[in-house]
């Protein structure tokens, strides 16, 4: 793996205001630097802390749930 050229800053619960007056919450990873990078995204309508990391097989996927996955 090859090593990274930046320090990583983590900012917890930023508050992002919607346009209908809901405030969602987030929490970014940057690198330390004011040059541009492109962006990954994850985005859920449930918690953020609750991150859902599929199987990496699909046979372990119980077949009652095969059609969402």
């Amino acid at each position: 793996m090859s090593q990274s050229r930046y320090d990583l800053v983590i900012e917890k619960d930023v508050e992002i205001p919607m346009r209908d007056g809901a405030r969602l919450r987030a929490d970014v990873y940057r690198p330390k630097s004011r040059a541009r990078f492109p962006v990954i995204a994850n985005l859920s309508a449930c918690r953020k802390d609750k991150l859902r990391v599929p199987p990496p097989y699909p046979e372990e996927v119980p077949n009652s749930l095969r059609r969402f996955v």
